[in-house]
């Protein structure tokens, strides 16, 4: 691995390159922001889990329905048709 330079000039070794590393991984461990971001993707992944299952169960109730009244289903459909026609002309 080649070593990189600083902006002093000088190659940085890459022990040197490592410790410098670990320090600024310490310094990003310890930034009082980090547990609140992750705080907030973890609110924000159960939230879209929630939605998530809403979704699926709604979806389940629907095609339930339209299993069951198949012709019901194709009347409203038939009707939302002839009046979005209507209001979109």
């Amino acid at each position: 691995m080649a070593a990189t330079r600083r902006n002093s000039g000088k190659a940085e070794t890459p022990k040197a390159r490592i410790s410098r590393l670990r320090e600024e991984i310490a310094s990003l461990a310890a930034d009082p922001l980090t547990p609140a971001v992750a705080n907030a993707a973890a609110s924000a992944n159960r939230a879209f889990g929630d939605v998530s299952a809403l979704v699926q169960d709604r979806t389940r109730l629907i095609s339930s329905q339209l299993e069951q009244r198949p012709i019901t289903a194709v009347l409203v459909a038939l009707a939302l048709g002839w009046l979005a026609s209507r209001l979109f002309r």
